[in-house]
């Protein structure tokens, strides 16, 4: 367990995001291109092989739903709820994660779209 919190640490949170390119490695990308990453993983932009497309969408939900929107959400809070519960934690990654939760709230949400039952 202990080796997946230093790698958690070390890459950022794991799944999706990162194979998209999200991190919040120190002297990683900008905020700007993080919020870039995180708008088009929830709009399905990313220019990537049909096949982890298909993945992201078995993992998070299809674009710009509800269950997406949910999915990039928690996998943040995993990263973050990993690094709280380190003795040493990693104050950089943390800040960037909880900026990132302020981005996704403050802007992916108000295009979510809701479908009816």
């Amino acid at each position: 367990m202990i080796e997946i919190i230093l790698l958690i640490q070390e890459i950022g949170a794991p799944g999706f995001l990162q194979d998209a390119g999200y991190t919040t490695r120190k002297d990683g990308l900008g905020a700007a291109v993080i919020q870039r990453i995180l708008t088009e993983v929830f709009l399905r932009k990313q220019d990537m092989p049909e096949w982890l497309n298909d993945t992201i969408t078995l993992q998070g939900g299809a674009s710009q739903t509800v269950e997406r929107f949910n999915k990039i959400r928690s996998t943040i809070n995993d990263g973050l709820g990993a690094q709280k519960g380190l003795t040493n934690p990693s104050l950089q990654a943390f800040q960037r994660w909880e900026t990132d939760l302020v981005f996704i709230d403050e802007y992916l949400k108000e295009m979510t779209i809701v479908y009816p039952a």
